[in-house]
This record gives structure tokens, C-alpha cells and sequence, in this order.
């Protein structure tokens, strides 16, 4: 089993001149949310870590969720067949077909 921490963040990304002057123009202030995990590969590692922070910050936890979770081993195959009638292939020019 491997752990993470999984921390959800938002940054505000200000706005330009443009939109604060002339609204409708250029780029308004707006906020981006972004998640991010960091993966522990033992229980142990991840217990560390959680003492660390907390010893510096009670509240380490309020944006942040721990999970334990198994890498899934993924196979693909792919297989193309193609199959033909047995009927032979039409002559194009026999149909009247070459001038289209």
C-alpha cells in the first residue's frame, strides 16, 4: 500500500490595468484551484511527516485529506482485424465511377 497527502489549494491571479479601468476589457482577477498529493511509500514515512507539521502548524489538516491507495497495473492490447467479402473489388472505371 502506498499513502498521500492530498492538499487542495486557490491562488488568485490578479487582473490587469485593462479591467480595472474599462470593465469588459482585458483580464479580471480570477482564482485557480489546484489539488496536489504527495505519495509516502510507507506508513511510517507519512506519520513522520504529518508530526512534523503539526508540531508547527495544529491546523496542517484543515485543507488536506490522507489517503492509502494500491498502484492499479493497467494492460492494454489492441487488435485491428480487417476482413473482406469475397466478392471482387469494383473497377471503377467499368462502374463510371473515375470522374466523380
Amino acid at each position: 500500500m502506498t499513502f498521500a497527502i492530498i492538499t487542495r489549494t486557490s491562488h488568485t491571479i490578479p487582473g490587469d490595468e485593462r479591467s480595472r479601468t474599462n470593465p469588459g476589457h482585458g483580464y479580471p482577477e480570477h482564482t485557480v484551484d489546484s489539488i496536489e498529493m504527495t505519495e509516502f511509500p510507507t506508513r511510517d514515512a507519512l506519520i513522520k511527516r504529518l508530526e512534523m507539521h503539526l508540531k508547527v502548524n495544529p491546523r496542517y489538516l484543515d485543507n488536506r485529506r490522507i489517503i492509502e491507495f494500491t498502484d492499479l497495473q493497467i494492460n492494454s492490447h489492441i487488435t485491428v482485424e480487417i476482413k473482406t467479402p469475397d466478392t471482387p473489388p469494383i473497377d471503377m472505371r467499368e462502374a463510371g465511377l473515375h470522374r466523380l
